[in-house]
């Protein structure tokens, strides 16, 4: 949400999305503004909040500060009673997108960081490949995904427990920006429990929620490989966790000190 006074975005500012010279900009207005350094110090809490406590006790605390913000409204001069009003909206905008979408900062980040597409060979050495493997073949090393998914698709009509095939199939539609489709081919693999691509497959398949915002389901999964020191991906999956907790908790508690530091100065 901006503050439609001044144009300033501070739900986007406190969530890391904005460039350096925007965010220079925000730290900017928030030094010269100490009503507008109030608000977004009250939406950095709520974000902290979120962070650090269930949903129940996240609502719990979010009634308490619509009762302060009521209180305070009622005593303050109409510029401090216009900030209460847009920080109250605020955070019912924040609270919303941590407690129903499960969103955080950073995703694409750590996406892009964790993620390469799986080095699938489709033919085996001194075997006469097929013409839609070699297709196939050359289209995957590529990186023509879109085009190789018809390929893959007319491949598994008849090579339906093919795991190397399907796992292909999951990163092409991952690739091309069809999360929903990709999860549902990393699910099944898992659960039909093709060996050397099932653990694989939970890796991909957290990925993509990592992708899709869906931050807390990726960790389930990741929990998954985690808990289970024979699985491919164990020590990155463990390390990927430890990242995601640092990453998604610190970074909330630590902009309570940043905004004081620039309400200070």
């Amino acid at each position: 949400m901006e503050d439609p006074k001044h144009n300033i975005p501070i739900d986007e500012y406190l969530l890391g999305r904005l460039t350096e010279e925007e965010a220079r900009k925000v730290e900017q207005a928030l030094r010269e503004n100490p009503d507008l350094a109030a608000a977004a110090n009250l939406e950095a809490e709520v974000l902290k909040g979120a962070t650090l406590h269930g949903q129940n006790q996240l609502r719990q605390r979010l009634r308490v500060i619509q009762a302060n913000f009521e209180d305070k409204a009622e005593k303050a001069t109409p510029s401090i009673n216009y900030y209460l009003a847009i920080a109250a909206g605020i955070a019912a905008l924040v609270l919303f997108a941590y407690l129903l979408l499960g969103r955080g900062p950073n995703t694409e980040k750590i996406f892009a960081e964790y993620y390469n597409p799986y080095p699938i060979s489709f033919t085996e050495r001194g075997e006469k490949a097929e013409e839609d493997l070699l297709v196939l073949s050359q289209l995957y090393e590529e990186e023509k995904y879109a085009e190789a998914i018809p390929v893959l698709e007319k491949l598994l009509e008849s090579r339906d427990e093919d795991g190397q095939l399907k796992l292909a199939l999951g990163i092409a539609y991952l690739e091309t920006g069809q999360l929903e489709t990709a999860q549902n081919i990393f699910q099944n693999i898992r659960a039909e429990g093709i060996l050397l691509y099932k653990d694989l497959a939970v890796w991909y398949l957290a990925l993509t929620l990592i992708k899709a915002d869906e931050v807390d389901r990726a960790k389930q999964w990741l929990q998954v490989l985690a808990d289970d020191p024979e699985a491919d991906k164990n020590v990155e999956a463990q390390k990927l966790l430890l990242e995601l907790e640092y990453r998604f908790k610190n970074q909330e508690v630590n902009l309570m000190d940043d905004l004081k530091s620039q309400t200070a100065s």
